[in-house]
């Protein structure tokens, strides 16, 4: 399931990033601030990432796609760290 959902998620970067290049690079700098302001006993930012979608998706009682699905509908980054 792990390996789906990170697949996934890469699917949606990589859809973002042909479609609109300048909001994935300002999402890329949000990751990469978020994953470098929170300590984290994971072992790479995904897994970060992914500890949160997972967490979001149980306490909304849905899937992690749904929620992966509803980060990339954000209009900008900030919106899209702060669902998570």
């Amino acid at each position: 399931m792990e390996f789906e959902l990170h697949q996934y998620f890469l699917k949606k970067l990589k859809e973002l990033e042909e479609k609109d290049p300048e909001y994935n690079k300002a999402l890329f700098g949000s990751i990469m601030l978020g994953g470098a302001s929170a300590p984290s006993v994971c072992i790479t930012l995904y897994d970060a990432l992914e500890a949160q979608i997972n967490y979001q998706a149980k306490r909304k009682n849905t899937s992690p796609k749904n929620i992966v699905d509803t980060l990339f509908l954000q209009s900008n980054a900030d919106e899209f760290m702060q669902l998570l």
